[in-house]
């Protein structure tokens, strides 16, 4: 995976997996990411959270957020994604924004 950050995006290149070890956290803002067409886990461990400011598929490409662990992932900002598909398979995804994983015109697919 290759990361890259400009002021306000954090760009994905190749899927890959987030993590947080017991009692730690991680925020990411105020940076968009998007995901380059790769699928991202999110691995909050039991008693930590992680947060992402928002999700964007700026690149024109879809996405995905497979959320694992038992801990918190939170989306705090609205979404300028482009039909992104979210699995959450353990612990707590919550959305702080009404559109937090879609948009009026792209929707979002979500299975828990």
């Amino acid at each position: 995976m290759i990361i890259t950050r400009t002021p306000f995006r954090v760009s994905f290149f190749g899927g890959g997996t987030v993590s947080t070890a017991p009692f730690t956290s991680l925020v990411f803002a105020p940076a968009t990411w998007d995901f380059y067409g790769q699928t991202m886990t999110f691995n909050a461990a039991a008693g930590t959270f992680i947060s992402v400011n928002s999700i964007s598929t700026m690149s024109g490409r879809t996405g995905g957020i497979t959320k694992t662990g038992a801990g918190i992932v939170t989306v705090l900002g609205a979404a300028t994604a482009r039909g992104i598909t979210i699995n959450v398979n353990d612990g707590e995804l919550r959305l702080a924004n009404n559109n937090a994983i879609y948009t009026a015109v792209y929707s979002a697919i979500t299975t828990v």
